[in-house]
């Protein structure tokens, strides 16, 4: 039969293909040449082996099982006469052949092993298909909130005096003037001429001139974050271009904007689009360029600096940079920025470090102190700060591991550098919240706002990318990565 679903030793090797953490049929996009059948079966029996422990002669078995799989897969990927269809479904017969073999070779043992590993991926297939509004802890006060059909995005939210709610997506600034029940297409505002979209565009107005400020960065090449990195020379692939952060302003609410102005460094490019802007009270703006730095390969920021309102920007060299970092995701990562009462602008950053970084500056970022760590443990996530109303400053982070006992989900190490030299806490499951009363050098009891349902599992059953905006009686909080969207009433925050 061609039809795949109906086949069962097909819908098997599906469900083990996720069990076993194979992806066997996907060609390699690294400008190195692709790993042989020979290789690819290697890695698979390593990967296997870590749960299974396999005898010497299971060991030769699985190799011989897991080369003619991939030969199989080579051979139905360069047969050019297959329509997508047939192909597909050679590929998936190739793996079913190939996972029933194995499972034949199971002691008791290993069956019993293979029972529980089943039977957790069920469970966590059911917790990946909960509404995010259950992950929120009960009775802390938090409340689920109805997205709009545009969604909520890790982004700036700007309430105007008439009312109306901003926020950039996109080529254009989108306006809600129902509370963010909507933000109906019609009332779109362009900011980008023949665009292709920005990503992530974020605005701000300046407290000094009115004038409104969208920053974005452009796409960069090539696009997948998997192709940026080298794992043979542990560094950025030489082609990798694009990726500038670009500017646009507008004097008269969003009628006009200025020609769009490229203000970071085109030696780099950009790693995650700046998550805060900042103007100082003296009216310089502060934006953290994160840039992509070779050599070795790993994250660095530069603090942009505009004192003219916007209209131009110092591009000076990176300001931060960890020592021995290396990897896509290690260094200064997906920082941001606030003023403190006394003007200092706090500089507080995610690190593979086991805690938030921090830094400060007392002359409106033109210099800043040594980075150090926080006394706040966190895992390699990006932290929130915001201002309230009442003056106190509230943080979002992800902990560096659950309160519940749980080990931390990890990631990096020295055979897998694209993510970072040092082995990580990549703990995304539970997001915490708390406030503080004297510019951060103390907090509240940290509040569990919510908690995923799944415990385990890199990449999935993750809760982060926050923002928090403060509007009417309640402070609203969006999680971009898990979909989760909350507020809670001023009066019952920590």
């Amino acid at each position: 039969m061609n039809n795949i679903k109906s086949n069962p030793c097909i819908l098997l090797s599906a469900c083990l293909l996720g069990l076993f953490g194979i992806a066997a049929s996907a060609p390699s996009a690294a400008a190195t040449p692709p790993p042989s059948a020979a290789e690819k079966a290697r890695a698979t029996l390593e990967r296997l082996d870590a749960d299974y422990s396999f005898s010497d002669t299971q060991k030769k078995q699985v190799l011989a099982i897991f080369e003619k799989q991939q030969t199989d897969i080579a051979a139905a990927q360069a047969d050019a006469s297959l329509s997508p269809a047939a192909r597909k479904e050679k590929i998936s017969r190739a793996n079913a052949s190939a996972y029933g073999k194995l499972a034949a070779l199971f002691t008791p043992a290993q069956k019993e092993i293979q029972r529980q590993k089943i039977a957790a991926k069920a469970r966590d297939d059911d917790a990946d298909r909960s509404e995010p509004a259950s992950w929120l802890i009960p009775g802390n006060g938090f409340e689920p909130v109805a997205a709009p059909s545009i969604g909520f995005h890790e982004t700036s939210y700007i309430a105007l005096p008439d009312g109306r709610i901003l926020t950039a997506r996109g080529d254009h600034i989108a306006v809600s003037t129902d509370g963010m029940k909507t933000f109906p297409g019609k009332n779109n505002i362009p900011f980008i001429k023949n665009p292709p979209a920005a990503d992530a565009p974020r605005l701000v107005i300046s407290a000094a001139t009115g004038a409104w400020l969208v920053v974005w960065r452009t796409a960069h090449t090539p696009a997948g974050l998997a192709q940026f990195w080298d794992k043979t020379t542990h560094n950025y692939v030489p082609h990798l271009t694009g990726g500038q952060l670009m500017t646009a302003r507008s004097t008269d609410a969003g009628k006009t904007w200025s020609a769009p102005l490229r203000i970071s460094d085109p030696r780099y490019t950009n790693g995650h689009p700046p998550r805060k802007i900042l103007q100082t009270r003296s009216g310089v703006f502060l934006l953290p360029a994160q840039y992509r730095t070779p050599s070795p390969g790993r994250h660095t920021v530069a603090i942009l600096r505009s004192t003219d309102d916007g209209l131009t920007w110092s591009a000076p060299a990176p300001a931060f940079d960890i020592p021995n970092s290396n990897g896509n995701h290690d260094g200064v990562v997906e920082p941001t920025l606030i003023q403190l009462k006394d003007g200092a602008v706090w500089f507080l950053t995610r690190t593979n470090l086991g805690a938030l970084w921090e830094s400060r500056s007392h002359d409106d970022g033109l210099t800043w102190s040594p980075l150090r760590p926080t006394r706040i443990p966190a895992s390699n996530s990006p932290a929130t700060l915001a201002r309230l109303s009442d003056g106190r400053l509230v943080l979002a982070w992800s902990p560096w591991k659950d309160t519940e006992g749980n080990a931390p989900q990890t990631r990096g190490g020295t055979d897998t550098t694209d993510c970072s030299l040092a082995v990580a806490s990549w703990h995304r499951r539970e997001l915490h919240l708390a406030t503080s009363a004297d510019e951060g050098r103390t907090w509240s009891k940290p509040l569990v706002v919510a908690r995923h349902s799944r415990k385990s599992g890199v990449g999935t059953g993750w809760i982060s990318y926050v923002t928090l905006f403060e509007h009417g009686e309640h402070l609203y909080l969006f999680a971009s990565m898990g979909g989760l969207h909350a507020r809670i009433p001023l009066g019952k925050l920590p």
